[in-house]
């Protein structure tokens, strides 16, 4: 018989919108790109100036997660918005990232991550994600704009981000399986 299904998580949060001055910004700079410029999605566009990499100093887990951990399922949660980027939105966030890598775990997977390239895409593509709602929640605090984040648009915002993501790294041959 196939093993019991994982027991689901506990309600977790729903994710932000993306939709701000930076990205419309970032949307017009990545149209203005020549013929035969790679196209980019809106919220890589938003996250990093072109040419220039993330992070260099990405974090390693110091303990590598098992593969329960990409396998957990989407978060679950009881409302639709969050009013900022709190500590329940960031873990709403790694939940649905560790959700979206589960899949490129899988054997027979074209594009098969090794458990420690998930773990180390994990923690930089949650940080990123957190990060650019930080930023966007507070130029709409400088302009006295209030807009909750939904979760709805942020669930398919970070779907789009992780394999964008994982088409970069396959690109670039850095995946191992």
């Amino acid at each position: 018989p196939p093993p019991p299904p994982p027991p689901p998580l506990p309600p977790s949060h729903p994710p932000r919108s993306l939709s701000t001055p930076a990205l419309a910004e970032a949307g017009a700079r990545n149209g203005a790109g020549g013929q035969g410029a790679r196209k980019r999605s809106r919220w890589d566009a938003a996250v990093a100036e072109p040419g220039r990499r993330s992070s260099p100093a990405a974090r390693v887990p110091t303990a590598l997660p098992g593969p329960e951990f990409f396998s957990a399922g989407m978060p679950q949660r009881d409302t639709s918005t969050w009013d900022e980027p709190d500590a329940d939105f960031g873990e709403y966030v790694s939940g649905v990232v560790a959700c979206r890598l589960g899949k490129y775990l899988q054997p027979g997977h074209p594009n098969r991550l090794s458990l420690q390239a998930a773990a180390k895409l994990h923690d930089k593509l949650t940080d990123q994600v957190r990060k650019k709602e930080e930023e966007a929640y507070a130029e709409r605090q400088e302009t006295g704009l209030f807009k909750a984040i939904d979760r709805e648009k942020i669930d398919a915002r970070i779907k789009e981000f992780v394999r964008d993501s994982i088409h970069r790294m396959v690109l670039a041959g850095a995946t191992a399986g």
